[in-house]
């Protein structure tokens, strides 16, 4: 089996774990870029961000589970580990990212 193959099929099963009834996002995606989710998320209860809902693009590589996601806040957000352009700045999304994470723990 392909790579580009076991990539995707690594996207297809966290998108719909991602997209199950229990699930706090709301995802999207262009079925022409299956690489580029588009994702809604509510701000976590008893936080600054509560009742909030932020808007993230997510885009992945093509050799995903060996490298991170790229997250992109497109909602204004204030937070330390969010840049003024939107992207997340954790370890894990730089050198620290391994193959057993998911989007969903980010």
């Amino acid at each position: 089996m392909s790579i580009e193959k076991k990539v995707m099929q690594r996207i297809e099963k966290e998108f719909k774990d991602m997209t199950s009834k229990d699930s706090l996002y709301i995802i999207s995606r262009d079925w022409n870029e299956l690489f580029k989710w588009n994702a809604m998320i509510k701000g976590p209860d008893g936080t600054p961000y509560a009742d909030g809902i932020f808007s993230i693009n997510i885009k992945f590589p093509i050799n995903y589970t060996f490298s991170a996601p790229k997250f992109t806040f497109k909602t204004l957000i204030y937070h330390p580990n969010i840049n003024f352009e939107g992207s997340i700045c954790l370890d894990i999304l730089k050198d620290k990212w391994t193959p057993p994470l998911m989007v969903e723990k980010v």
